[in-house]
């Protein structure tokens, strides 16, 4: 036979695991909620970094609608 990464004859009772699994994931979820409540909460802002930036200078008045 080829390369598997799983034996052929291998057995692993998964449906064992579900309980355990189910309670890993509950655990990390509420965690998680823990540290946001407690903590500074989520950031709600969102910060542009870099870019371009264009200052231009007319000789007389203009209108920001014309500008679009």
């Amino acid at each position: 036979m080829g390369f598997s990464l799983i034996k052929y004859n291998t057995s692993i009772d998964f449906m064992r695991l579900r309980y355990y699994a189910c309670a890993l994931s509950l655990a990390l979820l509420l965690a998680g909620v823990l540290f946001i409540g407690l903590g500074n909460g989520l950031k709600r802002g969102i910060v542009f970094s870099g870019g371009v930036v264009v200052q231009l200078q007319c000789e007389r008045s203009v209108e920001v609608d014309a500008l679009n």
